[in-house]
């Protein structure tokens, strides 16, 4: 198996922060993509699409020099991975399946101040008759809650490693001992999660703890695994060269 980790496309939110436009660009709980986002994700979708069999490499071809040959696309269920994954799936001609437990670190929640105290809203996600109609191309690994598939508040960080390693066992236990090229389509934040659970390093650290160490991804760049066995190969991360330099976010 090969596997390949997407950050999706630009979100309203990642707009907001790159431009600092706090007060007139409120953030959202759980934001679509820009123009440029969908932009990108139509750049990362020919990208993947490219097939080029008669170009010599090595024969591991860990540029993908040849092209992807992707057979799989998963996202998650927050609308910014839906809207890019179909974009690619489409695109490639493959089914596009959603895993709840793919989403960004926290869930879908906003925090505000209220008399000086936090509160945290409770917000349910995209719901089965939201999905049905606006995305009827998506396939739900897991069944989901009427009101959405997001149980409510915010995650408690504690559990955002095992959430992590429940990913990684899922797509090993689909997918393992396959020639299957798979994509995942992530977040920037739960990348980190999902790279300590693939390569079984620092998962047990406390969630108050400060990592060493941060990978920071662009909106749509890829990173490379191969997975010959239960060892995993770190190919490549964050590969960006097919975006124009002004589409990179």
């Amino acid at each position: 198996m090969q596997l390949y980790f997407i950050r999706h496309a630009q979100s309203t939110n990642n707009a907001r922060w790159e431009s600092g436009e706090f007060t007139d660009n409120p953030r959202v709980s759980d934001p679509p993509l820009t123009a440029k986002g969908l932009k990108q994700a139509q750049l990362v979708a020919e990208e993947l699409s490219k097939h080029k069999p008669d170009i010599t490499t090595h024969f591991l071809d860990q540029q993908n020099h040849k092209g992807y040959g992707i057979t799989h696309v998963y996202c998650s269920l927050m609308e910014r991975a839906i809207q890019t994954g179909s974009v690619i799936a489409q695109r490639l001609g493959v089914p596009l399946t959603g895993i709840p437990d793919s989403h960004e670190v926290g869930g879908i929640y906003l925090e505000r101040l209220v008399d000086n105290e936090p509160v945290i809203s409770m917000e349910y996600g995209l719901s089965p008759a939201y999905l049905q109609a606006t995305y009827p191309f998506l396939r739900l690994e897991h069944k989901i809650n009427e009101k959405g598939w997001w149980r409510g508040g915010k995650e408690n960080r504690d559990l955002v490693a095992e959430r992590a390693a429940r990913v990684i066992d899922f797509i090993r236990y689909r997918h393992g001992e396959t020639d299957d090229r798979v994509v995942l389509i992530t977040h920037g934040g739960f990348f980190n999660y999902l790279f300590r659970a693939l390569c079984r390093c620092e998962m047990n650290l406390a969630a108050d703890s400060r990592y060493p160490y941060r990978f920071m991804y662009n909106n749509c760049g890829i990173s490379r695994f191969d997975m010959p066995d239960e060892m995993a190969q770190f190919i490549y991360h964050n590969k960006t060269d097919f975006l124009p330099a002004d589409m990179i976010t």
